[in-house]
């Protein structure tokens, strides 16, 4: 930078302005405090992934159809299916232990 020249956050520091955010800032802010209010609650958690551009069309019409949320119909599918795999298992078999016991070795990095 040119001798004498300033940065725009060093003339906002300067004047006491405050600039305006950007759409990556304000995502970033959003992200960090859903992070911190999902933990709070106990809540939700971000997923993120790539479909088939058919299965998302597919997902647009099952929530519209139904009149829910894309989420609120993922949600519905997801537990509709683990409902049917837990039906199919006899209770306290090794199959029962194996299937709920999925999820925990991934948190310990296994």
């Amino acid at each position: 930078m040119a001798k004498g020249m300033t940065t725009a956050g060093e003339r906002s520091k300067q004047t006491g302005a405050i600039m305006a955010t950007t759409a990556a800032q304000r995502q970033a802010k959003y992200r960090r405090e859903a992070v911190a209010r999902n933990k709070e609650e106990g809540g939700d958690v971000r997923l993120s992934l790539w479909l088939a551009l058919s299965a998302k069309t597919a997902l647009i019409r099952l929530a519209q159809a139904q009149g829910i949320s894309q989420r609120a119909m993922l949600e519905r599918l997801i537990y509709a299916a683990d409902e049917a795999a837990i039906e199919k298992i006899e209770t306290n078999s090794e199959a029962w232990n194996q299937y709920f016991h999925v999820g925990r070795e991934r948190k310990r990095g296994r």
